[in-house]
């Protein structure tokens, strides 16, 4: 009798725990799917500055190039040095790709490696309680 009434008590101090650990899964499943979909957000937005920084940086550089060929190709030599408004601008956009490239790619990699990690161990670990009658508790490990 007195094994009955422990297993009783113990049964009633351990239940509620397990319940309370099905929760903090599914917050922890939550809060990975969260994160996966921010990563993939972040992996997609690096490719968009990746390939957009590299148009910009081919874009300025022919711009700097079709400047320089201006002012060279000027036969009228003033006393002013500067070089033509459209070889400034093909530098600064050649600077600003050049840095949307480099940002890009960072971006890129972080966020697939981060997604990629986030989604395995979504799809890696799985503890049931109680999945059917005759089985109290699950461990499954997939790969």
């Amino acid at each position: 009798m007195k094994k009955l009434i422990a297993i009783i008590l113990l049964g009633m101090f351990i239940f509620p725990g397990m319940l309370h650990g099905q929760d903090l899964k599914e917050q922890q499943r939550s809060l990975y799917q969260n994160k996966a979909y921010k990563f993939t957000k972040m992996k997609k937005t690096g490719i968009g500055l990746t390939f957009g920084g590299a148009i910009l940086t081919a874009g300025g550089i022919a711009m700097m190039v079709n400047g320089a060929n201006d002012y060279v190709d000027d036969d009228s030599y003033s006393s002013s040095d500067l070089l033509p408004t459209s070889f400034y601008v093909g530098y600064i956009g050649a600077i600003l790709g050049g840095a949307a490239t480099t940002g890009g790619i960072v971006m890129w990699s972080i966020g697939g490696s981060k997604a990629k990690s986030y989604n395995n161990r979504l799809n890696s670990l799985s503890l049931n309680l109680n999945p059917a009658p005759k089985q109290m508790i699950s461990l499954s490990y997939r790969f």
